[in-house]
């Protein structure tokens, strides 16, 4: 098997249009000679809804997911592939036809471990309270449209599952990967497209602020709060200037300051938690993962 592509899903009805692009590129690769299999990984299914995705998606192998969010959502898919990479993409994202074809062609040079896609936004976004996790210049490895081996990636223990929400799980995922010295390789043409979607609430905003303060606690011991609220007043501040109208861009003024408010209400106890539960990462825990030391997600994933 050369290639098994994860879906994590918590149930979303774009998955069946995901499902559809992916099938499109798993026949194209499959006529060339390529092994390719697809995993969908749910955490909320219904009963109904599994039926109509096996139905109508036969070659799909869908697996319960540990109802912990969407990092051990992707593991629990990864725990059951048998492809030599592991593919990445989410349940409301449209890969292009020669996405999995473009993917091939660089497995097939030999010189990349991780293979980071191009992600756009096809519609563009229509006001400020929505959004894609664009990356179309590289420098971001989102987990929408990314590949990895999948020695690699179990012997890093696959992603972090301390982080519980969709934020930062895939920036900890580069983090540990750079740190073990894997050839990351940008590739433009491994294009995913990501329609745009609303923003959650700001108390739901403010609680994946949490991942934040985690990647920080794990990777450079500073967790600090202000530079969490910094970074957020000046990253929402800058959409607010560029696009919406007038009664929009109040509405998500008003979120704005809902999010900073809820966001440093939160912190006391966030750091609470992070200094009595979370342990500094280091690059020579990777390095004694990668040669052997025993994990249970290692062991579940690469026998």
């Amino acid at each position: 098997m050369d290639f098994s592509i994860i879906i994590p899903t918590v149930g979303r009805p774009e998955l069946d249009a995901c499902l559809d692009a992916v099938e499109v590129g798993c026949q194209s690769l499959r006529e060339q000679g390529g092994a390719v299999e697809v995993i969908v990984a749910h955490d909320r299914f219904s009963d109904e809804n599994e039926r109509r995705i096996v139905q109508r998606h036969p070659e799909v192998k869908v697996i319960v997911g540990p109802q912990k969010g969407p990092a051990a959502n992707r593991n629990a898919g990864a725990a059951k592939a048998s492809g030599r990479w592991l593919v990445f993409t989410d349940d409301d994202c449209l890969p292009a036809p020669d996405w999995l074809a473009a993917l091939a062609q660089i497995v097939a040079a030999d010189q990349a471990d991780v293979i980071e896609g191009k992600t756009v936004c096809r519609t563009g976004l229509p006001g400020p309270q929505w959004h894609s996790p664009l990356n179309e210049t590289g420098g971001f490895l989102w987990s929408c449209n990314f590949a990895v081996r999948r020695d690699l990636f179990c012997a890093i223990g696959g992603f972090d599952e301390r982080f519980p929400f969709a934020h930062m799980e895939d920036a900890d995922l580069k983090k540990r990967l750079e740190a073990l010295g894997a050839q990351l390789v940008f590739a433009p043409g491994v294009v995913v497209d990501h329609p745009p979607r609303r923003l959650p609430g700001p108390l739901t905003l403010a609680r994946h602020h949490e991942s934040e303060l985690l990647f920080n606690r794990i990777h450079f011991q500073h967790p600090c709060p202000m530079n969490v609220l910094f970074r957020l007043a000046k990253t929402r501040s800058k959409v607010l200037m560029e696009r919406g109208s007038c009664a929009e861009k109040t509405m998500f003024a008003l979120s704005i300051f809902l999010e900073l408010l809820c966001t440093a209400a939160l912190c006391p106890l966030w750091l609470s938690r992070l200094s009595r539960e979370v342990k500094l990462w280091t690059a020579e825990m990777a390095v004694c993962r990668f040669h052997g030391s025993g994990d249970d997600f290692r062991r579940g994933c690469c026998s």
